[in-house]
């Protein structure tokens, strides 16, 4: 992959305040799943454009980008991850774009060919859950490894979505024989 990216310096002014050149780059688009990349009417273009605080223009096959230094090596992250994922066949849905931009955004080495291939769950026949956070990728791979998980954290967050999601995938898989769900027995917001 060339990617061509120019003022990758950084200047420091008085006061500790740094301020990044302006950089460009280049960065080369795959055939396969450039639909899914660009989104319908560039929603997933606009979307890093916003996450990351660059102008991402088009030409072909190519992605023109500028901005900070930093934020247009995360875009060329982002995109050459994804486009890794399109080669090993996998197929992204409407929000797996975003998704894969928010997990670089927060952690710039998540692998997400590990993410995407094994975050998939089948809680039922029809119904297929994935996680949506690296914490919650984490919460998954402790409940695999581990036979006892405590799962804590505020609320909304999908820690009892997740677990009994796990349970019932153990289940219908034979994994395990039966599912006990064992909650505390006092009021939120009270000391456990």
């Amino acid at each position: 992959m060339t990617v061509t990216t120019r003022s990758w310096l950084q200047s420091r002014i008085a006061g500790d305040t740094l301020i990044t050149t302006p950089s460009f780059s280049r960065i080369p688009v795959p055939d396969k799943g450039i639909e899914a990349l660009f989104g319908s009417f560039d929603e997933n273009l606009k979307h890093l454009e916003q996450l990351f605080g660059v102008q991402i223009r088009t030409d072909g096959h190519e992605l023109l980008v500028n901005g900070g230094a930093q934020d247009v090596a995360k875009v060329e992250q982002v995109v050459s991850r994804v486009a890794e994922v399109l080669r090993e066949g996998y197929h992204l849905s409407k929000d797996d774009v975003r998704q894969a931009a928010q997990l670089v955004d927060q952690d710039p080495a998540v692998d997400l060919r590990d993410f995407f291939d094994s975050g998939v769950m089948h809680a039922s026949r029809t119904r297929r859950v994935k996680p949506k956070s690296v914490n919650q990728r984490r919460y998954l791979d402790a409940i695999e490894r581990d036979d006892i998980v405590f799962g804590v954290g505020p609320a909304g967050t999908g820690k009892t979505y997740l677990a009994m999601a796990e349970a019932v995938s153990f289940l219908t898989s034979k994994r395990v024989n039966r599912i006990i769900l064992a909650r505390p027995a006092v009021e939120a917001g009270e000391k456990l």
